[in-house]
């Protein structure tokens, strides 16, 4: 797109790096992977940091723009969302969508065998100056788009029965059920990524309720992310975990992340994340959002049924299919 519109070759460090050409040791493109693809005599294009002006608008659609339009690249969509909500050194970011990801800065990229092993991702950030630490769930939106197809619960049921199921929490009432989900309808993330891993819900009596399967789809997820955080992440250096994309609208969800995690979710209640990002990027300017806090609960029942009954349930499940590897 650059190219097209300016007649310049130029990407940014986001996008570098996620082409497996990149050294994100160093900043440039590595001669090791072209050796390795036999691509030696081939020359990729001049890495820029997010927000540089790039070149102007030529050619003839040049006439569509103003004259003193800049083209620029503001960056990977999970990093400029980030960059638009502002991350921070010690927060997490839990970017939301078919996929769910988990992302946090950095001061220097993990490329050991073991973080190759479990999946992780590093990058070069938006500022040029931080590293990410990245790693996805291949399963959280589609899987709950699979959820309301076979139990067809449009939108508007879905959110009565997370009001319920929230309620039916708060009230100690959903304290009996058993049901767990294991979200990994399209395999599994880190630590173990497998894309042969399959679903999984345990705990269905004859009086199992869709308001108990609706909690325990929303609590797996949770769980599954948890795995995922504690493994991957360093687990007393993080306060805060900030939410983007369509999780934002789920309220239980987003207090199941602070009970089970312990620590303060906000909810960025703002549309287009991702654009507001570049926006920002490209600009300088950040926008006030809309943020709503989630506490974690201060109810011992909770915590007792979260961490002692369920989170324990689903790690042991979690950990058989993995030995099993179904």
């Amino acid at each position: 797109m650059v190219f097209k519109l300016t007649g310049n070759l130029a990407t940014e460090n986001t996008v570098a790096s996620r082409t497996l050409c990149l050294n994100v040791k160093t900043g440039n493109w590595s001669d090791e992977i072209k050796r390795i693809f036999e691509i030696s005599n081939v020359s990729f294009p001049p890495i820029f940091r997010a927000g540089e002006k790039l070149g102007m608008v030529t050619g003839k659609v040049a006439s569509l723009f103003d004259n003193e339009c800049v083209v620029t690249i503001a960056g990977h969509d999970h990093m400029c969302g980030a960059s638009g909500i502002e991350l921070k050194d010690d927060e997490l970011l839990d970017s939301t969508g078919t996929t769910e990801a988990i992302m946090a800065l950095t001061i220097s990229p993990d490329t050991t065998l073991e973080a190759q092993r479990m999946g992780i991702t590093n990058g070069i950030y938006t500022d040029g100056k931080h590293n990410t630490r990245f790693s996805v769930i291949p399963s959280a939106g589609s899987t709950i788009a699979w959820f309301m197809k076979v139990f067809r619960i449009d939108e508007s049921k879905l959110h009565k029965l997370l009001k319920r199921a929230q309620d039916a929490y708060d009230h100690h009432e959903i304290f009996e059920s058993q049901v767990l989900v294991i979200p990994h309808f399209k395999g599994s993330g880190a630590p173990n990524k497998s894309s042969l891993s399959k679903g999984l819900i345990y705990g269905l009596t004859t009086e199992t309720s869709l308001e108990e399967l609706i909690f325990g789809l929303f609590l797996g997820l949770t769980c599954e992310y948890y795995i995922m955080y504690s493994t991957i992440f360093e687990k007393n250096k993080y306060h805060k975990i900030k939410v983007i994309g369509p999780a934002t609208q789920d309220n239980l969800w987003l207090q199941l992340k602070a009970d089970l995690f312990g620590m303060e979710v906000d909810n960025i209640a703002v549309d287009q994340a991702v654009s507001q990002g570049a926006y920002s990027v490209a600009t300088g300017n950040y926008l006030q959002n809309d943020t709503v806090r989630y506490i974690p609960t201060d109810d011992n029942a909770k915590k007792s049924y979260l961490l002692d009954v369920m989170l324990k349930k689903y790690q042991k499940i979690y950990h058989n299919k993995v030995k099993c590897n179904f």
